[in-house]
């Protein structure tokens, strides 16, 4: 069963979660035209502990990385 929802009505439902990260984590796994607008919230901003730099500088070192673009700010 395929349904197909304007991009818009569904990033204005997405919106809606953007301070319900644990929705916005699920949604993002539902369907792929979902990520980016489930990531426009999740990712807007990064806060990271001074310990947590070199493991996170390597997360977007590696290959496969696709959030990276997503995060808008960030803060040690």
């Amino acid at each position: 069963l395929q349904m197909d929802f304007p991009q818009e009505l569904v990033d204005t439902i997405l919106d809606h979660l953007a301070d319900d990260r644990r929705s916005l984590r699920a949604c993002s796994l539902v369907c792929r035209a979902w990520v980016s607008r489930c990531r426009f919230h999740l990712f807007e901003n990064c806060s990271l502990f001074p310990t947590d730099i070199l493991v996170f500088r390597d997360l977007l070192r590696a290959p496969h990385c696709t959030f990276a673009q997503d995060i808008r700010s960030m803060s040690v």
